[in-house]
């Protein structure tokens, strides 16, 4: 597989995953400069719509509007992603390889149960990965942080927020290479409720943390960890 030195590695458990909650983030690293990578857990073959075929040419076709210089799937079951020895052993290899300074992953609370999994899995890898005797191939390495991106819960009280005013548009162009799921679904919404209006959602959603910190749209993140400055400047939003 590849070998490649990624400043930034944004994980899902599902091809989309990435681009609906951090999509405008991933567009903004890209353009700063910064080398930035996705890894998909499953290949979303257990979806109502669509095949992996498909899925996987939709990605290919997000990855290239983005400017992701990498994409791979660790082609774990999808509806199994499970948090176990085995599939922490096939993610530590990934982030041993690629080795990036800051992962990106979906926050704990999420209503589908591979999101939540997947969460909990990137958390317990990126630990191993720094331990030594840790049975797997590839130089330690250990992220320096660890970021979760949100999900559609506006009960969940971000740390930080990116303003991605300047990159929605392109975001909400990105998540229309999904076609197969959020394009043309209207003879499965009685299935799947839950991607009605996704595209209008997202727009509402991002708006939403924008407004919190006064500008267009935002994407809000939970760190886990003080925020530190050294610069009372640095503070973009005024308290009147």
């Amino acid at each position: 597989m590849k070998e490649i030195k990624l400043d930034i590695l944004a994980i899902g458990a599902h091809r989309d995953d990435c681009e609906i909650m951090a999509g405008g983030t991933i567009i903004k690293m890209v353009d700063k400069g910064y080398k930035v990578g996705i890894l998909d857990l499953t290949q979303g073959e257990m979806g109502t719509r669509g095949s992996a075929d498909i899925r996987a040419k939709e990605a290919y076709c997000a990855q290239c509007k983005m400017g992701v210089i990498h994409r791979e799937n660790l082609e774990l079951p999808d509806t199994r992603v499970e948090v176990n020895y085995e599939n922490r052993l096939k993610l530590i290899s990934v982030i041993r390889r690629l080795k990036p300074d800051i992962v990106l992953a979906p926050h704990w609370e999420q209503r589908h149960p591979d999101h939540r999994n997947t969460s909990w899995l990137v958390q317990e890898s990126a630990f191993y990965s720094g331990l030594k005797k840790y049975p797997v191939e590839g130089e330690v390495h250990r992220p320096k942080k660890l970021i979760y991106y949100l999900p559609f819960n506006y009960d969940i009280k971000p740390d930080f927020f990116v303003d991605i005013s300047d990159y929605f548009l392109k975001k909400m162009e990105i998540v229309t290479c999904y076609y197969s799921q959020f394009v043309d679904i209207e003879k499965d919404l009685h299935l799947t409720p839950y991607v009605a209006g996704v595209m209008e959602r997202v727009e509402y959603f991002d708006g939403f943390l924008g407004r919190a910190v006064n500008v267009k749209y935002a994407e809000g993140f939970v760190y886990q960890k003080p925020m530190l400055i050294d610069d009372f400047s640095e503070i973009r939003v005024n308290t009147f």
